[in-house]
């Protein structure tokens, strides 16, 4: 968890220590949103300057207390104040031109980098390359066969700590 003064302190620090690859991830459709908070967000991003940028629509999982409020019309996790699709899709539009603009280039359907800057991972990804991840969470692909480690960080370093394997789904 982190709050807009986190990200202003952490990016000086980032790059006087030589780090030349910051990636930030937006989300268009939270609660609240509005086309000029939207617009904000995108004028500090772009003064802000990382190399990668991810622009995500708000996805609401029925099964979850946001989305189970909005299917009965409720109030409450502040469902009613969640950004209409259509707005949601002007938000993305004017991403993806606000960032063009700035010298940013769209190669994927969420993913805007600088020059040189394409996310290694999402092209491994899309072209079904083997990859690793570590840690709680991390989901890796052997080329055949898909799994996930335990989310819970307690479990995963555990099941490190005893020798086993910390997955906790395999496809």
């Amino acid at each position: 968890m982190h709050r807009r003064g986190d990200v202003y302190r952490a990016v000086p620090i980032l790059n006087a220590a030589g780090i030349r690859n910051i990636s930030f991830d937006l989300i268009a459709g939270l609660p609240h949103q509005t086309p000029e908070s939207w617009r904000n967000s995108l004028d500090e991003l772009i003064q802000l300057a990382p190399q990668h940028v991810s622009i995500y629509l708000l996805e609401v999982d029925e099964g979850s207390h946001l989305g189970s409020e909005i299917l009965r019309g409720g109030a409450r996790y502040s469902a009613a104040a969640v950004p209409s699709d259509d707005a949601m899709a002007e938000s993305y539009d004017l991403a993806r031109t606000s960032l063009a603009a700035a010298g940013y280039q769209h190669y994927e359907i969420s993913n805007l980098p600088k020059p040189g800057f394409a996310s290694e991972h999402n092209r491994k990804y899309w072209r079904r390359a083997p990859y690793l991840g570590f840690g709680a969470g991390a989901h890796s692909f052997s080329g055949l066969q898909r799994w996930a480690n335990n989310h819970d960080a307690a479990t995963y370093v555990q099941a490190m700590a005893g020798g086993k394997i910390p997955a906790s789904s395999w496809k």
